[in-house]
């Protein structure tokens, strides 16, 4: 049975599952996402505040900086992509924008 589930999947897909690096990536994508999980939490309940999304936020970052150095470069690239993204689609809009 072991042999029918090999042939079903492409050999790309094997060479990933078989590397180090995708489980190592993928305990580090969860390490970082934890904190979220938790601050969205927290964050749908009835009696959050403001200072509870900045905690959430602030564990989040730590979170992310406690990131092997390969995968937190990958991160920071995006956030920075993101950001100017962002700004460009939205913030140029705005009237008081320069």
């Amino acid at each position: 049975m072991r042999s029918d589930y090999a042939e079903m999947l492409s050999t790309a897909v094997l060479s990933v599952l078989r590397s180090h690096a995708f489980f190592d990536n993928c305990r580090a994508l969860t390490f970082a996402l934890h904190p979220l999980k938790k601050s969205i939490a927290t964050l749908e309940s009835q009696t959050s505040t403001l200072a509870d999304c900045y905690l959430g936020l602030a564990r989040l970052g730590a979170a992310i900086k406690k990131l092997p150095k390969n995968i937190y470069n990958k991160v920071q690239q995006f956030c920075i992509l993101f950001r100017s993204s962002m700004d460009a689609r939205y913030f140029s809009s705005y009237p008081f924008s320069s």
